[in-house]
């Protein structure tokens, strides 16, 4: 069986990609979680989001980003799991 993932060297559907740029171009918001942003295609992402969109980055490693965003350098998981709603 095949995980819904994508592995490494495994490749990524045109419509896959054309589905992701879409939901960036039409984002309010954009979290970014656990990732260097060194991967591409999903690093390359960034450069279709909607310019309006906030950009949020939760990640244990500051990150340098192309846009103007909100970092969190924290443990995403320790962080999601006492993020408390209100």
């Amino acid at each position: 069986m095949r995980p819904d993932i994508v592995l490494y060297d495994a490749g990524i559907s045109q419509a896959a990609i054309s589905q992701s740029v879409n939901a960036m171009a039409n984002a309010d918001l954009v979290v970014i979680v656990g990732t260097s942003m060194k991967v591409y295609p999903f690093a390359g992402l960034l450069q279709y989001a909607n310019p309006a969109a906030k950009v949020l980055a939760i990640n244990q490693q500051a990150l340098n980003l192309p846009v103007d965003f909100t970092m969190i350098q924290a443990d995403a998981t320790k962080y999601f799991a006492e993020l408390a709603v209100q």
